[in-house]
């Protein structure tokens, strides 16, 4: 824990040292994020009508998808860019020779705060979806989502995490971080369009669509069901992704052998 708020306040602290530019990004990312739910908005109101879903389903999946992706971005996104620099300059050396978990590090050091601030577009906007329609029915899908959207995020850097972790055999692709948010991209529709193999694909084997599913679910349905299966999921993937992390540290070939 004392690792981690280290890690958390010297990434604080880096954003502030140039406090417009930190403003100027918070602004601008907002700025994106309320015209993407706008132009969703028109489009699902005047344009499409996606199979048994009306307006207020398809924005609060959006919106959703966006928070989750906000939050995993903003943690992660950062770090995850550098790790071909660590590991082609021979940095992560260093960060292996510290008494810190370097999963850790390599995850958390840039936090973009800047980022995170943006997660009041989808959240305000989840708000106002649940003042003006009954989206949320039970004290049990209001807190079965928040869980649920923790238990998201924790499977987006699972995924993630699985993905750079390939690095350690193909060095040197500096833009390789991109490859999860290529596939996030899909969810900029609702995922029950999709049929075949892209749906068994990103339910079964990238479960991208599954972890922002299931907290709709949560909050349709009351469903227990759909909150234990993302416990589960969450757990399973966070086994797998460190357990392929330590695989891949392996391959590691250090600038100092």
């Amino acid at each position: 824990m004392n690792s981690l708020t280290a890690v958390i306040k010297l990434s604080f602290t880096r954003d502030m040292i140039y406090r417009a530019n930190f403003w100027s990004s918070v602004l601008s990312r907002l700025g994106f994020l309320l015209v993407n739910l706008a132009w969703f908005g028109i489009m699902y109101t005047s344009l499409l009508h996606v199979k048994n879903w009306g307006y207020a389903e398809s924005m609060f999946f959006l919106a959703t998808f966006q928070l989750i992706e906000t939050i995993t971005i903003g943690f992660f996104g950062n770090s995850f860019a550098n790790w071909y620099q660590h590991i082609n300059s021979g940095s992560l050396d260093v960060i292996l020779s510290k008494p810190i978990d370097p999963q850790l590090v390599l995850s958390l050091h840039a936090i973009s705060f800047p980022q995170l601030l943006t997660i009041l577009a989808p959240a305000t906007f989840i708000l106002y979806l649940a003042i003006t329609f009954p989206i949320f029915t039970s004290l049990f899908s209001i807190a079965g989502y928040m869980l649920g959207i923790l238990l998201a995020v924790s499977i987006f850097y699972n995924l993630w995490l699985i993905i750079m972790t390939f690095l350690f055999w193909l060095v040197g692709i500096s833009y390789w971080h991109q490859l999860f948010r290529s596939i996030t991209s899909f969810l900029q529709v609702p995922p029950i369009v999709y049929e075949g193999f892209l749906k068994f694909l990103f339910y079964f084997i990238i479960p991208v669509f599954a972890a922002v599913m299931l907290p709709l679910a949560i909050v349709w349905d009351n469903s227990v069901w759909a909150l234990c299966l993302l416990l589960a999921m969450a757990t399973l993937t966070t086994v797998l992704a460190r357990a392929f992390f330590h695989y891949g540290l392996k391959a590691y070939n250090s600038a100092s052998s």
